[in-house]
């Protein structure tokens, strides 16, 4: 069986949220899956797929998960990212750009909306139950498909239907 890392970095929780909800998800499909904070002392080497997360800030991931990315060797691994942004949608774009100019293969990414500027006040939107369970189909759906698994039973495909890229 393959081994998963769920790596994330976050300054306000809302991507070990989301970490957590995917690895909810990639737990389903009977993988084992090792979810920690990154670090650049961290060995995405040892894992045969890894899922990388961050929440945004200043138009970039976070330093721990920057770090993460930048000190391991990702020519010809297989990574899904997934981002918590608060309005710049096209972070984890130049992120998977990123990541492809390194020669590796990004097979899937989350782009979650977790709030806005105006949460500082109070206001704006904040994660909400349909993120967590779009992170939870995307860490399924992920597994399955990077591994070829298959899910056989239509209300199975229906279960993890919740997940809309």
């Amino acid at each position: 069986m393959p081994r998963i890392l769920i790596a994330y970095s976050t300054r306000k929780g809302d991507s070990k949220r989301i970490a957590e909800a995917v690895a909810g998800g990639v737990k389903r499909t009977g993988v084992e899956t090792v979810i920690t904070e990154a670090s650049e002392e961290l060995d995405g080497s040892a894992f045969d797929f890894v899922f990388v997360g961050s929440e945004v800030h200043g138009g970039a991931f976070g330093e721990p998960a920057r770090l993460f990315l930048d000190e391991n060797k990702w020519e010809g691994r297989q990574l899904a990212v997934f981002a918590c942004h608060y309005g710049d949608k096209e972070a984890l774009g130049r992120v998977v750009e990123e990541l492809s100019r390194r020669k590796a293969r990004v097979v899937n990414s989350l782009n979650v909306q977790a709030g806005s500027p105006w949460n500082v006040v109070g206001a704006g939107k904040k994660l909400s139950e349909e993120d967590l369970i779009r992170a939870a189909g995307f860490g399924e759906r992920t597994v399955n498909n990077a591994f070829n698994f298959r899910v056989k039973k239509s209300c199975e495909k229906r279960r993890i239907s919740g997940y809309v890229k």
